[in-house]
């Protein structure tokens, strides 16, 4: 419902990522992160950005009620996301904001999905995303099963033989 409300007639296209100042990812989605590099003329204009979960974002606007409309400021195409960042930010900036507490104030993973913080990336792929624009793919904990060590192989070797960056 969510989809279909953000992203009518094209919802299931829709793979969803998080911008991440430096490559990690979310662990509440899973113990792998995978980072793209989004070329302009390629993945940049197939990306749109939501200030926060679309989940939250739907619930938080009551979408789901008739007649009830995506209020603007809260989304942004790939080129203009450090206004939507700058915008997100806005309340919480201070002269004495740091530089490095940024990262935190925009990418701070909670315990649990609601409590993550984030900006959501949006990415039309009709066919799905293929590795060509990965560059890094990154285990954010080590495997906690013998299944969860198989798959790191394969993905490791995987990447090995795409030149993908692997890190453990």
């Amino acid at each position: 419902m969510v989809g279909a409300r953000l992203f009518p007639a094209y919802q299931q296209h829709i793979q969803y990522a998080a911008l991440s100042p430096d490559g990690r990812g979310l662990p509440s989605y899973g113990p792998v992160a995978v980072q793209w590099d989004v070329a302009p003329v390629y993945l940049g204009r197939r990306v749109s950005l939501l200030d926060e979960n679309s989940f939250a974002f739907f619930e938080r606007h009551a979408l789901g009620r008739l007649g009830v409309a995506i209020p603007p400021g809260h989304r942004a195409v790939w080129t203009q996301r450090a206004l939507l960042v700058a915008a997100k930010l806005a309340s919480r900036l201070t002269a004495a904001t740091s530089e490095s507490s940024l990262n935190a104030m925009l990418f701070s993973p909670g315990k649990t999905r609601p409590e993550d913080e984030f900006v959501e990336i949006a990415i039309y792929a009709e066919k799905g995303l293929d590795t060509e624009d990965v560059d890094l793919v990154t285990l954010q904990r080590p495997p906690a099963t013998s299944e969860e060590g198989h798959r790191r192989d394969i993905i490791g070797e995987t990447c090995a033989n795409r030149r993908i960056r692997f890190v453990e």
